[in-house]
């Protein structure tokens, strides 16, 4: 008689052993050392099997919303600024370092939803020092690139400290002068990729350090920097209008309620005249006259060119890569679409989705983190792989055309006869496949996975 196979031995799972509570039993073995020790792990598995490129690294922060109540006492859920503009909501935050190389997450990180993003990032870069070593492997020198939001005088000596290169942005408000260049001092770039992107270089000191500046006008950008603005002032023009209106009908004779003072009034209008530019191009007064309070407001058309010709479609770049050109700069800062790519695909409602989360303590969100940055990285290698056979598609097109992929069971009774006595033939196919489903099915050598 032939020896059993050692599978054999192992005990039959149970159904039960499936359900919803064992799954969130579980969760309880993953504790934050041992995600952070996988994670470490996972990342030198990724750069030595797939030699990803990370000359450039994206970093960058988002959150997530919860539905949690206030009195729960998870820290991580915190009320902070939400992406999503929900302010009833406490929110998770999510923070990711990437590869340019098809956003392939190698450092994140799970944390409250209150602290401003430069405080994310200085802790990022505490542990991102301490993996430079394993990082540096594979490559000769290594860039980080942030936005603006990520940056600090703080973060930038914990920069200086380290063996990193960087590009980042910088408040452009804090630059008056360089804003005030005309635009028709700046030269085309002349990457076809960034065309009809202008750009003017000078050498600065920012912080305490001479530092490479790229001050960038994109009419694209400022094209839709203005649709914005109009957007929100027609919003703000309503909601005072709305405001005249109330006021008009708290002063007629009987009119119920408090009514408004001058002070109150004067902070509802701060309130309504809120967001960038918008009050320097919304001019409202608050007058009182023989008891009276009357709202007027004009929008300030010199205002608003001045703010379209100075401020709108312009970006400072800055970096200490000096051997660089204009165009390297501009596609590095540029590559972050890479990152925010990332997390558009965390937040799609139908693969990746982080949302909604049905857990409710940070022991189990951290895991929830943890699978669905997994999910992301396979989804990218999978893009990766996909991209490098000719076969370029964005995460959401490859997993619609991957899902459109399915096997059809079809049960045909005996010899072809109906009511005949016998066990029914089985017939499996696959659905009718396009172009793209054959060769990602033979790219991915799906027929190994066919029911036979």
């Amino acid at each position: 008689m032939a020896p059993r196979h050692p599978s054999a031995a192992l005990v039959k799972p149970l159904p039960q052993q499936f359900s919803a509570p064992r799954f969130w039993d579980n969760m309880e073995l993953l504790g934050e050392k041992q995600i952070a020790a996988i994670s470490e792990a996972l990342t030198q598995r990724l750069l030595e099997t797939f030699h990803l490129d990370v000359n450039s690294l994206i970093f960058d922060c988002t959150n997530f919303d919860t539905f949690l109540d206030t009195e729960n006492r998870s820290r991580l859920p915190q009320r902070g600024h939400a992406k999503s503009k929900r302010t009833d909501l406490r929110v998770v935050g999510l923070a990711l370092l990437v590869s340019v190389d098809f956003h392939v997450p190698l450092l994140w990180k799970v944390y409250p939803g209150n602290p401003h993003d430069s405080i994310t990032f200085a802790q990022a870069l505490q542990e991102l020092t301490q993996r430079y070593q394993v990082l540096a492997r594979h490559c000769r020198s290594i860039t980080l690139i942030f936005d603006q939001g990520n940056h600090s005088a703080t973060n930038q000596e914990i920069l200086d400290a380290s063996h990193f290169h960087f590009v980042g942005s910088l408040v452009p408000t804090h630059f008056a002068d360089l804003l005030a260049l005309p635009v028709e001092k700046f030269q085309e770039l002349e990457d076809a990729r960034l065309k009809p992107t202008r750009a003017w270089r000078v050498t600065r000191q920012v912080w305490g350090q001479e530092r490479t500046l790229v001050i960038t006008f994109s009419p694209e950008l400022q094209r839709k920097q203005i649709r914005g603005i109009e957007q929100h002032l027609s919003k703000k023009r309503r909601a005072l209008e709305e405001l005249q209106a109330k006021l008009r009908r708290s002063q007629k004779p009987g009119a119920k309620g408090k009514g408004y003072s001058r002070e109150s009034l004067a902070q509802r209008v701060q309130q309504v005249c809120s967001g960038q530019h918008i009050s320097k191009i919304l001019r409202v007064s608050v007058i009182q006259k023989r008891r009276q309070l009357k709202l007027t407001y004009r929008t300030d058309a010199s205002a608003f060119a001045q703010i379209q010709e100075h401020q709108l479609g312009k970006r400072i770049l800055f970096t200490d890569q000096k051997s660089w050109s204009k165009e390297q700069i501009v596609l590095a800062y540029r590559s972050q679409s890479q990152v925010e790519d990332a997390f558009a695909d965390m937040k799609d409602p139908r693969f990746l989705s982080w949302e909604p989360m049905f857990h409710w303590t940070d022991s189990k969100i951290r895991v929830h983190a943890f699978y669905c940055v997994l999910a992301l990285i396979l989804g990218s290698l999978l893009q990766r792989r996909a991209a490098q056979n000719g076969l370029s598609l964005s995460l959401q097109a490859l997993f619609k055309a991957l899902n459109g992929i399915q096997e059809v069971t079809n049960l045909f009774p005996p010899a072809g006869k109906p009511r005949s006595p016998g066990r029914p033939h089985v017939k499996t196919t696959l659905t009718e496949m396009d172009h793209t489903q054959q060769a990602l099915f033979r790219l991915f050598a799906l027929d190994r996975y066919r029911h036979t």
